[in-house]
This record gives structure tokens, C-alpha cells and sequence, in this order.
């Protein structure tokens, strides 16, 4: 037999044996721990209703998640503007737009 006709026969058997290592030892890598996830607070004007159904399916789907955030939803109500302003809420903005709310007669329940 010639010498070049068997190097090049048994040629390949060198180049699987570390193909085959290779691919056993990435099998046996530790796999990285997920990341924690972000608290977020979610201020709703308003109590939980239908208008929100788009947070709740994301959430419920689990693409806050997928991105790394645990999502809470606070509910608002009647009084969000009031109890919040200077917290979540330009004072003067919300001073001014509760002063024309009261002056124009409207007024939700529960104030």
C-alpha cells in the first residue's frame, strides 16, 4: 500500500476525534444562572379594567419576563392625582388641572 493513499484513508479519524470532544465537553458546561429580575411598579390612573387588558396578556404571556423585569400593577382611582402630585405628578400641573376639573362642576365618586 502506498504511504500517501493511507495517510489520506485514515486522515479524518483525527479531525472527528476532536470534533466528538468538542462537542462533548460544550455539553457538559454549566449553563449560566438567569438573571434576577428588575422589580417595576406600574401606576394605573385608574382602577384594574378592560383599558389595561394589554399590560395584563403581556404580563400573563410572559414578555416582561423574557426582558428581564418583574412587573407589578398598582391600582389608581379617584383620588391618584390628589395623593400623588408632587410624588408621581407635576404639583402645579395637577394643581392646576384639579382647580379647572372642580371649577368645570365634574367630580368622580369616592372624592
Amino acid at each position: 500500500m502506498n504511504i500517501i493513499a493511507y495517510r489520506s484513508r485514515y486522515a479524518w479519524k483525527p479531525v472527528l476525534g476532536l470534533l466528538l470532544a468538542a462537542v462533548a465537553l460544550s455539553a457538559c458546561t454549566p449553563t449560566a444562572a438567569p438573571p434576577a429580575l428588575t422589580p417595576v411598579a406600574v401606576q394605573f390612573l385608574w382602577t384594574h379594567t378592560n383599558t389595561f387588558a394589554g399590560y395584563y396578556a403581556a404580563d400573563q404571556n410572559g414578555y416582561y419576563t423574557a426582558e428581564g423585569l418583574a412587573v407589578t400593577f398598582l391600582q389608581g382611582g379617584p383620588n391618584e392625582i390628589e395623593k400623588n402630585k408632587g410624588i408621581f405628578y407635576d404639583k402645579t400641573v395637577a394643581d392646576a388641572c384639579l382647580r379647572l376639573f372642580r371649577e368645570k362642576g365634574f367630580k368622580l365618586e369616592g372624592t
